[in-house]
């Protein structure tokens, strides 16, 4: 069958990637393409229950996105291959403990902004039965993009966002570098906050973005300490895989909390989220082809910037489609659907090939910053663009939902909210380690490796 030839070429291209890059697993290209061969994968777990029978032209769409992609990230790589020595990560990383009050303040709003949308959830529900039924009730009366938050609450909202991940950025560079989980627990109740809110807006979406943004952190950071050579990668892989494997398990089981009447077994579930859009890309490649379908320039790619000039067309929720067997498939068709249909198969390539290069470039100065600078808070921006390209697998989001003026919101809030706990009132964070080492402690760590 053609699906098990697509998991025979993804799997190449991955090696051919993961050489490539001398190991570094968490590199676009790897990341880019081991979720389109993960998502194969649950794919054949879908044969009987969806029907699917890939066709050969969907393989190439995929094959050739792949490769598009991992041409414009390897030529990143290539243009910015160079040997350097990585100092003693304990000689620059810096500890970040904001000032009581700014963490206690910033805490309150979280709160407060969490119990104002919570209190709005169950207004537009009705009433306060069970969780899943509001939910349910809040979900289905705002699924055609209907505002059901007011204004005030919408613009809490974005400010609350910032703080959890600037405090989850705090967080995982302060248990990294010093070794102290307790010291810095308090950092995680507005992302716990936050886990919360989204549970009862019937949305898992914030949850994929916070363990995205997390582990991204996690890797650079952790990765940062051993020079970023190639054995740190490695032990982080067998990590990823445990919690993507619990994480996986928490999206099926939290499923009604979330407003989602599904009754089918987990694996079923996990397999049509995670390998459905295969499946759902083939349909939509047999019923419109790989030219353009688009009745104007970028109307789904660009939908986000199109809707911030009002000049959108649509919706940002795609159509619907059933499988051979009759099963309601989904919406969601890689990342590859959108630009088919805007631009065809060539227009596609292209923009894969460029997003490749784009990400695989800012990826490697990322990381070369690090190297200077461990502590960095340009590592957040970083981790929180990453997030559609390592869900591309699922969806399109990076120029349909990340390209817009939303976006530069995100990015001048995390820079306020970091301003404003590090730097509006004076403290002596972020500060220089001390006690984890001294100046005649300090060493270089003289491996080969790319100044990324």
């Amino acid at each position: 069958m053609v699906i098990y030839w697509l998991i025979f070429t993804l799997v190449v291209v991955f090696i051919i990637n993961y050489f490539a890059t001398d190991g570094d697993f968490w590199a676009p290209q790897n990341v880019f393409t081991l979720g389109f061969l993960v998502a194969t994968v649950f794919c054949t777990y879908l044969i009987d229950y969806f029907g699917v029978s890939l066709t050969w032209t969907t393989f190439l769409v995929i094959v050739l996105g792949v490769a598009a992609f991992s041409l414009g990230s390897g030529l990143a790589f290539f243009v910015n291959r160079k040997s350097s020595d990585v100092a003693d990560y304990r000689l620059l990383c810096r500890e970040y403990r904001p000032n009581g009050l700014i963490t206690f303040s910033c805490i309150i709003f979280s709160a407060v902004t969490t119990i104002l949308f919570i209190r709005n959830v169950i207004a537009v529900s009705g009433s306060f039965s069970t969780l899943s039924n509001v939910t349910y009730a809040y979900r289905t009366k705002g699924y055609d993009g209907t505002q059901l938050q007011p204004f005030y609450v919408n613009q809490m909202v974005k400010v609350f966002k910032a703080i959890a991940y600037v405090y989850l950025f705090f967080f995982i560079n302060n248990v990294v570098y010093t070794k102290k989980f307790r010291k810095n627990v308090l950092f995680l109740v507005p992302v716990i906050l936050l886990i919360v809110m989204s549970i009862f807006g019937a949305s898992r979406t914030e949850l994929i973005t916070l363990f995205v943004v997390a582990f991204t952190l996690l890797f650079l950071t952790y990765g940062r300490i051993h020079g970023f050579q190639d054995g740190a990668s490695r032990k982080l892989i067998k990590w990823l895989v445990a919690c993507v494997v619990a994480f996986l398990l928490v999206f099926s089981g939290m499923r009604y909390a979330v407003g989602r009447l599904n009754e089918t077994d987990p694996m079923t579930y996990i397999s049509t989220y995670t390998g459905g859009s295969i499946e759902l890309l083939d349909l939509y490649v047999r019923d419109e082809g790989v030219d353009s379908v688009a009745s104007s320039f970028g109307e789904e790619s660009f939908y986000a910037l199109e809707n911030d000039l009002g000049i959108a067309g649509g919706s940002a929720h795609e159509e619907f489609r059933y499988s051979a067997t009759g099963i309601l498939a989904g919406n969601v068709y890689t990342c590859f659907k959108k630009y088919l249909h805007d631009f065809g198969l060539p227009g596609m390539l292209i923009i894969e090939y460029l997003t490749g290069l784009v990400f695989s470039w800012w990826y490697l100065a990322t990381k070369r910053r690090l190297v200077q600078y461990p502590s960095d808070v340009r590592l957040l921006y970083f981790a929180y663009f990453y997030v559609p390209i390592v869900k591309s697998f699922v969806q399109e989001e990076t120029l349909s939902m990340y390209f817009c003026l939303n976006s530069l919101i995100v990015a001048v809030l995390f820079y306020l909210v970091y301003w404003f706990t590090t730097t509006a009132i004076e403290s002596e964070f972020p500060r220089a380690l001390t006690g984890s080492g001294s100046e005649g402690d300090a060493r270089v760590i003289s491996e080969s490796v790319r100044a990324r």
